[in-house]
């Protein structure tokens, strides 16, 4: 990961890394507690047949899950101090299925000064394989005096 410096521009872009949506971590993030009796729970996320009766062509994953791979680049450019002060809102625009892959980015669009350093603004989103949008939004974080 690139880091944020008090130089970074708007318009500058970082690209995660690509992440297979595989049918253990759906289950893993959607399936309910492990020790818990007939694990996994029986969703659109887990059971194939239950995908199926709901319409869907796949099981797909939740939205949660890949907004976590924003989520990890918020804390990777801010650090922890991100929790106390960051912000994010988005919105799911795909469904994402069972083998998809997924790369988070995000985008500065603004840069100001505040009390105890940088506010950075950023486009976020996530894109899937055949580069279609599935999530869109935007954050921010402050980025500590050195």
């Amino acid at each position: 990961m690139i880091p944020l410096t008090p130089q970074t521009e708007p318009g500058f872009e970082i690209r995660g890394r690509e992440y297979l949506v595989s049918s253990a971590r759906m289950r893993a993030f959607s399936g309910g507690p492990f020790d818990m009796d007939n694990w996994p729970l029986v969703n659109i996320h887990t059971d194939m047949a239950h995908a199926l009766s709901c319409g869907l062509k796949k099981r797909n994953a939740s939205g949660t899950q890949w907004q976590g791979y924003i989520l990890q680049m918020m804390l990777e450019l801010f650090g922890t101090g991100w929790l106390n002060h960051g912000k994010i809102e988005t919105k799911f625009i795909r469904l994402v299925n069972e083998g998809d892959t997924v790369r988070p980015w995000v985008r500065v669009t603004a840069r100001e000064p505040v009390t105890g350093g940088l506010r950075f603004t950023f486009d976020i989103g996530c894109d899937n394989q055949r580069g279609e949008t599935v999530l869109a939004g935007t954050a921010s974080g402050i980025l500590p005096k050195s």
